[in-house]
């Protein structure tokens, strides 16, 4: 498993599907796991990475978020949906 990735989702057309690239990408890594989804018909994923910062405990880890190219069309904007509301 890549220990720098603290959360993979996957959206696919069904959750088999999903589980299963899940668990490759989780094994994969964040570049090898988003040429795999960026090269599946149907498929986005969202990764956050946990980045490298000192470990002193002084601050909570940073999180680096990663999307796959289609994935932004997946995303919930709230503000945009209560600004469109009459």
């Amino acid at each position: 498993m890549n220990e720098r990735l603290a959360s993979v989702t996957v959206v696919a057309p069904d959750a088999a599907t999903a589980d299963g690239l899940a668990t490759a990408i989780a094994v994969l890594g964040v570049e090898k796991g988003m040429e795999l989804v960026e090269k599946t018909a149907g498929v986005e994923c969202l990764l956050l990475e946990l980045a490298e910062t000192p470990d002193d405990g002084a601050e909570p880890p940073a999180l680096i978020a990663h999307r796959s190219s289609g994935f932004a069309a997946l995303e919930f904007d709230p503000s945009a949906a209560a600004a469109s509301r009459p």
